[in-house]
């Protein structure tokens, strides 16, 4: 998620690092929270979240479902962030991202 056109594709390093950051975030219970279109669970794959360029404030987090969700967002604390949905050309699935750029760095999330 750099600041060019969306991509649905990543750099080596961006990669590891996505999936550095990924491993941590399941390991420590991350939660991305959806709302299944038509009732039905929509399993979500494919979690990321990384720093921003200034980490003490900025993060970005996406994931993927196959098939589209009803108003999908993050929780950060008590808080819900709407999620921006794309849907590749190619690509099985559609891909819901989020990014944070008000955090106040030393401080402590649950998402």
């Amino acid at each position: 998620m750099g600041h060019g056109p969306h991509r649905p594709f990543v750099s080596r390093r961006e990669f590891l690092q996505r999936t550095a950051v990924a491993g941590l975030a399941t390991a420590t219970g991350t939660w991305f929270w959806q709302r299944p279109a038509f009732g039905q669970a929509v399993p979500v794959e494919q979690l990321h979240g990384q720093f921003g360029s200034d980490a003490g404030r900025e993060a970005a987090f996406s994931w993927m479902t196959p098939g589209a969700v009803d108003g999908p967002f993050l929780q950060l604390g008590g808080e819900r962030i709407p999620a921006e949905s794309l849907q590749y050309d190619g690509y099985p699935g559609w891909f819901h991202h989020v990014r944070v750029d008000d955090l106040l760095p030393a401080t402590e999330y649950r998402y």
